[in-house]
């Protein structure tokens, strides 16, 4: 009786090791989409350790940057069937580059991203935006109240005389509105 108890035990762990999440990591973040509709104020926006790189009259000077948000209208209405997002508003960007001497800029950022359409696959959010280009997010936190999400930064703007280029990873906290 005891052998077969033993055995029983012995089966039991097996078959508990031996099962398979069929590939899905159980740490991975899984949001349905239904939890993201409705509209998100934008609360918070970071970049940490980003590059900017500014090349003008043929010279290009490369240098370190950090950029935080503040003064926040901003918001994205997610909506479903079919899953489109229109963002309105905006914030001010504060970016503060390691130049010989320290350097702080100010910029209003509008619509920061744009509108087109959205969809979902367990923690990444992928925007397909209106003027072709798309975005891919990751959710590294969610409840029903609250949004964290991280992506690449490749942001490039080109006058006649400069190109600047940000890169960098940046941070967004939304909150749902009730």
């Amino acid at each position: 009786m005891k052998n077969l108890l033993n055995l029983l035990t012995i089966g039991a762990l097996v078959l508990i090791t031996a099962c398979s999440t069929d590939g899905v990591d159980s740490d991975q973040l899984i949001v349905i989409p239904e939890r993201v509709e409705g509209t998100w104020d934008l609360v918070s926006f970071e970049v940490d350790k980003g590059t900017l790189t500014v090349t003008e009259n043929n010279e290009t000077t490369t240098t370190d940057f950090s950029m935080s948000g503040s003064d926040f209208s901003a918001f994205v209405t997610f909506t479903p069937h079919p899953y489109n997002f229109l963002t309105q508003g905006a914030f001010t960007g504060l970016m503060t580059s390691d130049t010989d001497r320290q350097e702080e800029t100010e910029e209003s950022i509008e619509t920061y991203f744009g509108s087109g359409d959205w969809d979902i696959n367990g923690d990444r959010l992928t925007k397909h935006l209106s003027d072709g280009r798309t975005i891919n997010l990751i959710i590294t936190q969610f409840d029903d109240d609250s949004m964290e999400l991280t992506y690449s930064l490749d942001d490039t703007h080109m006058t006649e005389e400069t190109i600047t280029r940000k890169q960098g990873e940046a941070t967004l906290q939304l909150t749902k509105r009730d």
